[in-house]
């Protein structure tokens, strides 16, 4: 069975889902609604998760949130036992590009403009309808339909050590910033997520191992933006950009 990246992200992302479930209500739903998606390309899904629910109380809904966790289960073993051919060149489908930024609007702004004159769009979380979502069920939808994902270090916060004194000071990314870094690369892979900085910024310690790229005032950032995403697959042109 090959199982395309796009369905990979899809996958990834229903396993958090069933995993994050944490109430009765709506459990029995959410596991139709997986049984009826993944029986599809695995006739063995509905068989593997055991669906028998248990009523709680007479008049309430049955309670399905293990079923939830063997879906989930279920889902991680099917990517395990199908991995990537890394071989194979994959071309990514989709122009959906997710932006990851603090409080630096014109960084955000110019970023977005540059996507849309690739024929990118550009994808901002507080831009897109909440449809009744928390921010985290917001972004596990997005990371499931993005091909890409640009995260902006800007200067917004100041941070240092507590034990050292504030000429220790540092320029840091928000914290949203750093968490949805890894949201994503964990997602997408590290090569399909950037990380441009702005400024003089103290990048997080377990992401040393991860490429930034400065935005220079000259503007070669977007050149260097255009090959990483060439290098994937994403077929820009960066004469656009002239």
């Amino acid at each position: 069975m090959d199982i395309s990246l796009q369905m990979r992200k899809e996958m990834q992302a229903d396993m958090q889902v069933c995993a994050g479930h944490s109430t009765i209500e709506g459990s029995e739903l959410l596991t139709n609604q997986m049984i009826a998606k993944y029986s599809l390309i695995d006739p063995d899904f509905e068989k593997s998760i055991c669906k028998i629910g248990k009523l709680t109380a007479v008049g309430k809904e049955a309670d399905y949130r293990k079923e939830l966790q063997a879906a989930a289960a279920r889902l991680k073993a099917l990517l395990l036992m199908h991995p990537i051919d890394e071989n194979v060149k994959h071309t990514i489908s989709g122009n959906k590009v997710f932006i990851v930024h603090g409080h630096d609007s014109a960084a955000k702004i110019t970023v977005a403009r540059t996507l849309e004159k690739l024929g990118l769009q550009a994808v901002i979380l507080h831009e897109q309808p909440d449809q009744g979502k928390t921010i985290i069920e917001k972004l596990e939808t997005f990371t499931a339909e993005a091909v890409y994902a640009i995260v902006l270090y800007t200067e917004c916060d100041v941070g240092r050590s507590k034990e050292r004194g504030e000429s220790a000071n540092r320029n840091r990314a928000r914290q949203n910033v750093v968490f949805e870094h890894g949201l994503f690369i964990g997602s997408l892979g590290r090569d399909r997520v950037c990380a441009l900085v702005k400024g003089d910024i103290e990048k997080p310690g377990d992401l040393d191992g991860v490429v930034y790229i400065t935005m220079d005032e000259a503007g070669a950032w977007k050149m260097q933006l255009c090959k990483n995403m060439q290098a994937v697959g994403i077929e820009v042109d960066a004469n656009k950009l002239l």
